[in-house]
């Protein structure tokens, strides 16, 4: 989720995509720019992302979507053994979304 002024401003799911509750969203549209690794070896790295918006609302004009500062997720230890087995590795970030100027 996302939390814009201490509420609930949308929801951040696979692919990677992000839908306000205005129902406008981006999602990501190629393979990352860019990509650094985090400054925390136990954190998944940081990322720089070209998205496409669609709808009118929170996200209009967006244009990239950076992941920085993030606390964990990175491939844990102890990876699945059997085929179709999961691992959750929860992981926390800071998402900027960016727009170009006259947006």
């Amino acid at each position: 989720y996302s939390v814009q002024a201490g509420h609930l401003a949308g929801l951040h799911s696979l692919g990677p995509r992000w839908k306000a509750n205005d129902g406008s969203e981006v999602r990501a549209i190629k393979p990352p720019i860019q990509n650094w690794k985090s400054p925390d070896p136990k954190s998944v790295a940081w990322l720089l992302l070209e998205v496409s918006a669609e709808g009118n609302g929170l996200f209009s004009g967006v244009q990239y979507v950076a992941r920085v500062s993030t606390i964990g997720g990175a491939a844990p230890a102890d990876v699945p053994t059997q085929a179709g087995e999961k691992k959750s590795v929860p992981y926390r970030a800071i998402y900027l979304f960016l727009a170009g100027t006259g947006n």
